[in-house]
């Protein structure tokens, strides 16, 4: 695969990535870390989902010729995969013998899912299995929406029921309940979005109660296989926009309302996900939820009506649009600029402060998963990752950013086990074109060398000249000519060459593309720094919307 950009981590000094402050350099902002004083619950991986729009794209032929190592090596932070859509709503989607035969209801045919779930487990990953939407041969009046699959509910919600319950069935005998147990399952995506899931007419009372009903038969479905101790299951809103009927009902249902299958109190429920997305970079959409809004608006509901202890994700999001000069859809959800690697920073800190547990994204390089370039968001996830089970440590920010437009902030952690002190810090404006770098100095307190007065302080550096390919694409495509007239959707999507319409921005592209590799490798700057006074102090120049991760070795 010698388009494929491996994950190779390298030692060595890389001249100009550690900035030492000069007497004309006086820090702006102060980074204070106490190594002694852990802060709050080990810090959680929160890049550990990817969602797929449909299983087959990605996890049929593509992944069954790949080493069963590939993301283990390559992304070892993805330890889920989300199946958007698994069960049906579309002739391509459902899982029958024969999807427009409405006479038959039961010629099920679960092996392109049965065939997609092997693959995923062979890269040492588990499936969130996302039921629906709605076989078409299930609904009385089918209606295909915006996103190409049927809205509308079951006629017959039993006979739903059994075509879940015989996939749970089909997959128990297929990779064993102990298998199966370690799996997650949703029941559709952003339920009250109306694209999604309507009732006839889209009234939203009954479009309503035919989500509950839904949800209840699904979840019953799955209990009597797989058995409501070893089952996780739960559900996945818009929430940052009005929806068709409002979301929150629906926690009041699964908490004290009447199951509709079983017409017992309450139905099952573990997890609750939202939607994020910013409209464009740095602008929040209609109701102006924040990212810790958002779940906070989900998890005040459920705890008002006594569901602790359910875990909150984000199920797709990021950013929806380009900004003004190029607003149309960013496909992948993802800008190239360092701006996305800033804000991943931010949200990977926002996420462990509010108690999160995941964010899933919808691809890691320019060609999805298996190939292609990486971008900073992927580099500045793959840094995250190493601080997941550490000890989470207090971190005290002073000073004025020398522009009071930039957030300059930190994540501090400790792995007693191996004596590591890990600080992820980063330098965000909501404005993406900022071009201000922040003079800043991170300091530990209470630190020690276990061995000698010395520590090893290995830094990583993602911003515009380091890891990052995006700058010089953007000043090759400016003077190659290459415009927005080029593209199908915003030119600021890092999916290329597939955005591109016309032949020639895609020959220029590919004649481009083999010198990027090169700029997107991500190197670490080792140093030996010693410890005075049980204090470590680390210069360090922060350029705009630029993250640096310190991994610091041999401490107490």
């Amino acid at each position: 695969m010698k388009w494929l950009l491996f994950y190779s981590v390298f030692s060595g000094i890389v001249s100009g990535a550690y900035c030492q402050h000069t007497a004309t350099q006086p820090a702006a902002v102060n980074i204070t870390v106490d190594v002694a004083k852990p802060a709050g619950q080990k810090i959680r991986n929160v890049f550990s989902d990817l969602n797929f729009w449909d299983f087959r794209f990605e996890w049929m032929d593509k992944a069954a010729d790949k080493p069963a190592g590939f993301f283990k090596e390559h992304y070892p932070f993805v330890q889920h995969v989300q199946i958007m859509t698994a069960t049906g709503g579309s002739p391509e989607r459902d899982l029958f013998v024969d999807p427009a035969n409405r006479a038959v209801l039961t010629d099920y045919n679960f092996k392109p899912l049965v065939a997609a779930i092997h693959n995923v487990l062979r890269q040492g990953l588990k499936p969130m299995i996302k039921t629906g939407s709605v076989p078409s041969k299930f609904a009385a009046q089918p209606k295909i929406g915006f996103f190409g699959v049927n809205v509308r509910p079951p006629a017959d919600y039993n006979a739903y029921h059994d075509y879940i319950k015989a996939l749970a069935d089909t997959v128990v005998k297929v990779f064993g309940r102990q298998e199966v147990n370690t799996w997650s399952w949703g029941v559709l995506t952003e339920y009250e979005n109306k694209d999604w899931f309507a009732a006839e007419g889209d009234d939203p009372e009954a479009t309503k109660i035919a989500y509950f009903k839904l949800y209840d038969y699904t979840v019953a479905a799955l209990q009597s296989v797989i058995g409501a101790k070893n089952l996780k299951v739960g559900a996945h809103s818009m929430s940052a926009i009005p929806g068709l009927w409002d979301e929150l009902e629906f926690i009041d249902h699964v908490a004290k309302g009447t199951n509709y299958k079983t017409g017992k109190k309450g139905t099952q429920i573990n997890f609750l996900c939202a939607s994020f997305y910013e409209l464009s970079p740095g602008v929040l959409v209609d109701k102006g939820f924040t990212l810790a809004g958002v779940l906070n608006h989900l998890r005040n509901r459920a705890e008002q009506n006594g569901l602790h202890g359910l875990e909150y994700g984000i199920d797709e999001g990021r950013i929806l649009n380009g900004p003004p000069d190029d607003k149309r859809d960013l496909t992948s959800r993802v800008v190239g600029f360092s701006y996305q690697g800033a804000s991943d920073a931010r949200m990977f800190k926002t996420m462990s402060d509010i108690n999160a547990h995941w964010f899933s994204g919808w691809s890691l390089t320019t060609k999805g998963i298996w190939e292609g370039l990486l971008p900073v968001g992927t580099h500045v996830a793959a840094l995250g990752y190493k601080m997941m089970g550490n000890q989470r440590l207090g971190v005290a920010v002073s000073g004025t950013p020398a522009d009071t437009a930039n957030k300059v902030d930190a994540m501090a952690s400790y792995d007693k086990k191996s004596g590591t002190v890990r600080v992820l810090l980063y330098n965000f404006n909501n404005n993406m074109h900022s071009a201000s770098a922040e003079n800043t100095v991170v300091t530990l307190r209470n630190v020690s060398a276990a061995a000698g007065k010395t520590v090893q302080v290995k830094q990583w550096t993602v911003d515009d000249t380091h890891g990052n390919f995006w700058p010089t694409w953007w000043k090759d495509m400016n003077a190659q000519g290459i415009t927005n007239d080029d593209f199908v959707w915003s030119k600021y999507s890092i999916d290329l060459p597939s955005n591109m319409r016309t032949q020639s921005a895609k020959d220029f592209w590919n004649s481009k593309e083999p010198g990027y590799y090169q700029l997107t490798k991500l190197e670490p700057v080792t140093q030996t720094v010693a410890v005075k006074n049980n204090t470590l102090v680390l210069p360090v120049t922060l350029a705009h919307h630029g993250v640096t991760f310190y991994e610091i070795t041999n401490v107490k």
